[in-house]
């Protein structure tokens, strides 16, 4: 009896985590959206290029923090078991090159080139849409993260019937030695800044 009174106090500790982070990346998402147009807006009517360059950053970050905030909503119903999808119908490598241009100015900074290399456009899919941009978005910023300065990553996305298969490598930083760590939730390597793993 006293373990499963404490079996149910942790499932419902763990139901409040995720009722609470999911209540949180619904309201914020809403105020993101406002300053991403308001700040997308105030980019078109900057007269002078330092002004251009701080809305620019601002832009950014807020970009960055609305996908942060949409990777623990994922990260959230994943660990629950209560991944919600929405499938429709759409090009893949349209997300993919999104991303890419999403990432151009991360990846400039450091001076890392994306290299794309694909069979053909107009991959359709059906699937959730934002969870796969969510996801390319993750791999993609890691393999800038983990890549040496003035480096390739390489993206390849290749026709494999009866679907395709998309590839991203980079060069990393350090030698990864333990090829198991990589099933274990939220590794990461000594260099790692954090993440939604």
């Amino acid at each position: 009896l006293k373990l499963n009174e404490m079996i149910e106090r942790i499932q419902h500790g763990m139901e409040m985590q995720s009722r609470f982070f999911d209540s949180a990346a619904h309201e914020l998402k809403t105020p993101l959206a406002i300053m991403k147009a308001q700040l997308a807006q105030a980019k078109q009517l900057a007269n002078d290029d330092v002004t251009r360059a701080v809305i620019v950053s601002a832009l950014e970050e807020t970009e960055r923090l609305t996908r942060t905030i949409s990777g623990f909503l994922l990260a959230s119903q994943i660990g629950n078991n209560k991944l919600d999808v929405y499938k429709v119908e759409f090009d893949f490598s349209e997300v993919l090159f999104d991303c890419l241009a999403q990432l151009d100015s991360m990846a400039a900074a450091r001076n890392i080139r994306f290299r794309l290399t694909q069979d053909e456009t107009g991959m359709m899919v059906a699937g959730d849409k934002d969870k796969l941009y969510t996801v390319l978005m993750n791999l993609l910023e890691n393999a800038i993260r983990y890549a040496p300065a003035d480096s390739v990553v390489e993206v390849m996305l290749q026709k494999r019937e009866p679907g395709f298969t998309l590839s991203i490598m980079n060069t990393l930083l350090s030698p990864f030695a333990e090829a198991r760590s990589l099933g274990v939730s939220r590794y990461a390597l000594p260099t790692s800044r954090g993440g939604m793993g």
